[in-house]
């Protein structure tokens, strides 16, 4: 006797009502959007054509990156010829499937959707999103998975170039050669799984056709970023970390009890400001550092640790990676910028093969050849970078209580917490102001904390010769200030014993360490001035965020406004060291 196969749910059907939610979540099938300001709203021209959803359909979508709900809208013409077609494949009408339905048919039944009809609502006026897929981020063997090629350890396993690689020492690795290989395109890559699909043997590290073809827009090669995170620090930071520690007899190695007490001396006396959530540990807990920890090693502590401790010609070679890859971590990233890195990366890894050997030629160094253009295609580093998935991870964990309903917990949670933006668009100032005082603006504030008091006679004279505008008020001294949600605070504050928040970058790039932080009441309104040393600095060590400087005995007063940077403090052996923080994802 036949069986009937089972049959499985696509939260994306007709007539979805919202009864399998929780109670607690109900009332997000009625929301009305109510900030019709947003990027992604995009707005009809007020012309409702034919084939514009309806307001009394039952259907719904939710397939919004925010988890927005949209208003209930009408079948088209377009989505009942779909449905019809859906008939004819045996697929039940009420958005059940066959139990057989594969990953791939429903990427693809979604995405046809989102593209070619988009996401309805009815505010006003109609509402359409229209949804496209133009970048994805995984590590190095998903990606081989999603483009369908062989792995980064087989032969032309570089999902962006023709690099064949060559086997050393029993390893796949990709040495340099004489004539750079050519980049691959969409259109290679389509004929090779064309070919691949027509006689069955592998093309130039194609496997076959990747599902990923299907979508809209997206570029099978350099949709696909390198990822920074894996690749750069997992993977080429630790790997030079490993030769330095490991490297018994080569000419870079650092691993010795000596070295590696006094560059635990130079780490662990860093004091990095609040927004570095981790504090510095010993090199000898290195495998326990996490990906924030390698970055801060990357950019910031590496070559003021290892100064004069590792070898020159190293110390300068790993100074270029430094370099290019703070530059393509920047707000905004110019054309001078992607040739300065460029330039920085391919000295690097072509620097590689001549001062450690072809065996350290790992997929890791080769793909530092691509991050320059993956930042061109795709934006700065931190836009396309697994950190803030593993951000996002973290907090989804945070939200399970307990054992049983966790995915009801996640969902009603993150449903409850998304409202909240829309309740404080709707609400009265009256409203914000009694209920939603910490969660209005407070990124775009500008607040003084902690007990006033008055400020010394000598700080009062300075106030008073460099202030340009008339005091009219008292002038008084605050130990903390946050600026735009960061936090700073003056030498006086002695509470913090392992951060060090008194360095700031200021317009022009200048830096200031913050003596004393004063509030002068002028004329016009009362103002926030730093006190701070005079300082004369010049860059190091070939980067353009690292600056070493020099303290002269005058003191200056700086106004205080909303472009105020936290920066890193390194005082070290009568050296001291500014360095400027880098994006590390939005």
């Amino acid at each position: 006797m036949s069986r009937t196969p089972k049959r499985r749910k696509l939260y994306l059907e007709p007539s979805f009502d919202g009864k399998e939610l929780p109670r607690s979540t109900r009332y997000r099938a009625s929301r009305l959007a109510t900030d019709t300001s947003q990027v992604e709203n995009v707005m009809s021209d007020g012309n409702a054509a034919a084939d514009e959803p309806a307001d009394n359909s039952p259907v719904r979508v939710w397939a919004n990156d925010e988890v927005d709900e949209c208003e209930e809208s009408g079948p088209s013409d377009d989505e009942e010829a779909l449905a019809e077609n859906a008939k004819e494949d045996d697929r039940e009408t009420d958005g059940s499937f066959d139990s057989d339905l594969s990953a791939e048919d429903i990427v693809t039944l979604v995405m046809d959707f989102a593209v070619n009809f988009g996401l309805a609502w009815t505010q006003v006026e109609h509402l359409m999103k229209l949804v496209y897929c133009f970048a994805a981020v995984a590590d190095a063997p998903a990606r081989a998975l999603m483009q369908n090629t062989v792995q980064y350890n087989g032969y032309f396993g570089c999902g962006w170039c023709l690099h064949p690689g060559k086997c050393i020492e029993g390893t796949v690795k990709y040495p340099i050669s004489a004539e750079a290989p050519p980049d691959r395109t969409k259109e290679g890559m389509m004929q090779d799984m064309a070919e691949v699909h027509r006689t069955g043997v592998n093309v130039r590290g194609v496997k076959g056709p990747s599902p990923l073809i299907n979508l809209v827009g997206f570029d099978i090669v350099w949709g696909f970023t390198p990822d920074y995170m894996h690749g750069v620090l997992l993977g080429v930071t630790r790997q030079f970390m490993e030769l330095w520690m490991s490297g018994v007899g080569a000419p870079y190695y650092i691993g010795s009890p000596q070295l590696i007490r006094m560059v635990d001396e130079r780490l662990c006396a860093i004091k990095p400001p609040q927004c570095i959530t981790r504090l510095p540990r010993s090199v000898e807990l290195r495998k326990f550092w996490k990906a924030s920890e390698w970055q801060q090693w990357l950019l910031y502590y590496s070559l003021v640790c290892v100064h004069r401790i590792l070898p020159g010609k190293y110390h300068k070679h790993f100074s270029l990676l430094v370099k290019a890859v703070y530059l393509l971590l920047g707000d905004t990233v110019s054309a001078k910028d992607i040739r300065d890195s460029t330039e920085c990366l391919v000295q690097f890894v072509i620097q590689v093969q001549v001062l450690y050997s072809k065996k350290e030629m790992t997929s890791n160094v080769h793909l530092l050849l691509h991050l320059a253009k993956s930042v061109t295609m795709q934006g700065p580093l931190w836009a396309h970078s697994c950190f803030v998935f593993e951000a996002g991870l973290g907090k989804i964990k945070k939200l399970v209580t307990s054992a049983k309903g966790v995915p009801h917990q996640v969902m009603s949670r993150v449903l409850m917490a998304s409202k909240v933006g829309a309740h404080n668009a709707a609400a009265s100032e009256q409203v914000k102001n009694f209920l939603c005082s910490d969660l209005c603006n407070k990124e775009e504030s500008l607040a003084l904390l902690g007990k006033p008091r008055a400020v010394s006679e000598s700080i009062h004279r300075i106030i008073e010769a460099q202030v340009p505008h008339q005091i009219t008020g008292p002038v008084e001294e605050y130990d903390r200030v946050r600026i735009s949600g960061r936090m700073f605070h003056s030498e006086q504050y002695q509470r913090p014993q392992k951060t060090n928040c008194t360095a700031v970058r200021l317009r022009d790039n200048m830096h200031a360490k913050i003596q004393h932080i004063v509030s002068v009441s002028c004329s016009d309104r009362k103002r926030i001035y730093f006190v701070s040393n005079s300082y004369v600095s010049s860059l190091c060590f070939g980067t353009t965020h690292i600056s070493c400087v020099q303290k002269w005995v005058a003191q200056n007063v700086v106004e205080v406004d909303r472009q105020a940077a936290p920066c890193l403090w390194i005082d070290w052996n009568e050296r001291q060291f500014f360095c400027n923080l880098a994006n590390r994802f939005p």
